[in-house]
């Protein structure tokens, strides 16, 4: 009874341990993320697969105006020649 008692107390602090240096580790260690983001804010929105990320939703963007627009044209044609 005693050693299971300090085996669980054994094996909930290695897993604190480990839980506390990897918490650590990711703090002190370099934030290669916000890196990215600045480096994508101050390159104008070009940067690797961001840039075309970028490119498509402005892609998507055109192919939505332009199907708007005929979506109002539709609806001018259906309203007739009173509107």
């Amino acid at each position: 009874m005693l050693q299971g008692r300090i085996s669980r107390r054994l094996r909930v602090a290695a897993l604190a341990g480990v839980f506390g240096a990897g918490y650590l580790c990711g703090t002190l260690g370099p934030r290669w993320a916000s890196a990215g983001m600045d480096a994508l804010q101050k390159g104008g929105g070009s940067f690797g697969p961001f840039g075309q990320l970028e490119t498509s939703i402005v892609d998507m963007q055109q192919h939505v105006d332009g199907l708007d627009k005929g979506l109002e044209t539709l609806r001018k044609v259906d309203a007739g020649p009173d509107q």
